[in-house]
């Protein structure tokens, strides 16, 4: 029994030549694309360890410069000051295409200069631990590009 009902004759077997050596070029072609996405795959994901390591070193940070801010003002002092503050700008999300794919590039800048503090403003902690905070928006927006 055939496997393909073609003619017997030379030129079917010359455009069946013809569709095999295309097919085996597109498979050729399309191990290479395996191969580069697979070695993006794996840059991508080394940078993403580098920005888990480098958020958390932040965040940790961040949530140490917030504990001292609400042991030196309370964290009543901390609750009035969230609900003045500024929304951050959100985060800048742009597309880069690799392949044919679309990879997603995530950015967010700081927010303005903190507020002023003192004796009728906010307590002299909650700078340290804005600036914290607004240096971790970066880092988390990379990160949120690259999971």
């Amino acid at each position: 029994m055939a496997l393909l009902d073609v003619p017997a004759t030379k030129s079917a077997l010359l455009a069946l030549r013809r569709q095999l050596a295309f097919a085996e070029e597109g498979y050729a072609l399309l191990d290479q694309k395996r191969e580069l996405l697979l070695v993006e795959l794996a840059g991508v994901r080394a940078a993403a360890a580098r920005s888990r390591a480098a958020a958390e070193r932040t965040l940790a940070a961040a949530m140490a410069a917030l504990r001292a801010a609400a042991l030196d003002g309370g964290t009543a002092a901390l609750d009035r000051a969230t609900a003045g503050a500024a929304e951050p700008p959100g985060p800048d999300i742009k597309e880069r295409r690799l392949m044919g794919l679309r990879l997603p590039e995530a950015s967010a800048r700081p927010p303005g200069a903190p507020r002023a503090f003192g004796y009728t403003g906010l307590p002299a902690g909650t700078a340290p631990a804005a600036a914290a905070f607004a240096g971790a928006l970066p880092l988390l927006a990379a990160l949120a590009a690259q999971d």
